[in-house]
This record gives C-alpha cells, sequence and structure tokens, in this order.
C-alpha cells in the first residue's frame, strides 16, 4: 500500500485495499468495545462530522498519532470489515485518508473508496501472493 501512495498510483492503492491488510486505528468503549477509530473531519457543513484513517504500516500511525501510546490501538484488517464498516457509516463520514500526516497522503471520498474496494476483472491474487505484483502475467 505504501509504495502505491508514494507513486500516487490509484489503481495499485485499490489492488493493495483488495488484498494486503491494513492498518486500523481503534478505540475501547468505557464498557471495554472495541471500536474504529474516526477524527474529526473538515466538512463545514456539520453534515458529515467525521473521516476515517487506513494506514500502511503501525509506523505511519505511531507518526499520525504522535506520542499519544493510549491512542495508538490498532488492529490489521482486510477489506471486508472496512467495507462493512464504511457502508455503515456513509451518512457520517466526509473522507478516507490513507497515510494521513504523511508525505504521501491521498484522500478519497467514502463512494470512491468504496468502489476501489470492488474487485477487477484482472485481479491476480496468486501473482500477488508470491510475487507483490498487481498485474496478472500477460497471456499469450
Amino acid at each position: 500500500m505504501k509504495a502505491s501512495l508514494i507513486a500516487g498510483d490509484i489503481p495499485a492503492l485499490g489492488f493493495a485495499l483488495r488484498h494486503d491488510e491494513m492498518v486500523v486505528p481503534l478505540f475501547y468503549t468505557p464498557e471495554g468495545e472495541e471500536q474504529f477509530r474516526v477524527f474529526p473531519s473538515n466538512d463545514k457543513t456539520g453534515q458529515k462530522p467525521f473521516s476515517f484513517a487506513i494506514f500502511s504500516s503501525p509506523d505511519e500511525l505511531e507518526k499520525f498519532l504522535g506520542v499519544n501510546a493510549e491512542l495508538r490501538v490498532y488492529q490489521l484488517m482486510r477489506m471486508d470489515d472496512i467495507v462493512s464498516f464504511l457502508q455503515s457509516n456513509h451518512a457520517v463520514l466526509d473522507r478516507v485518508y490513507f497515510d494521513p500526516g504523511s508525505t504521501h497522503t491521498i484522500s478519497a471520498n467514502v463512494d470512491d473508496t468504496l468502489r476501489m474496494f470492488e474487485p477487477r476483472l484482472f485481479d491476480d491474487e496468486w501473482e500477488w501472493s508470491l510475487t507483490g505484483s498487481h498485474l496478472s502475467p500477460k497471456k499469450d
């Protein structure tokens, strides 16, 4: 994921989102329930008061949160849980940020993010697991 962010390669980012694990910040409610952490949005209308962040590594999350160790709770997740969260909270989420606070931050609205999670015809998970390449081998 990080390599695609650094390159600004949106198709590769989508592939990484569909096939990699992502670092998702969490918090615990007073009752001890684990929930996805959201952050205040820049939405001036107040209709979508939150943004969501996905990180390429625990180090990127730590850089974003700084010294607040109690905020550095996270879990590695695959797309199914994230898609479900985005769909359930679409009405209150303004944007999704990928590695916010880094030099390679990319953001997208929730609809565009959900589209990035949709499977593509040429996704080759087997090739990805062997080589890290997001492209299927050429067929003659």
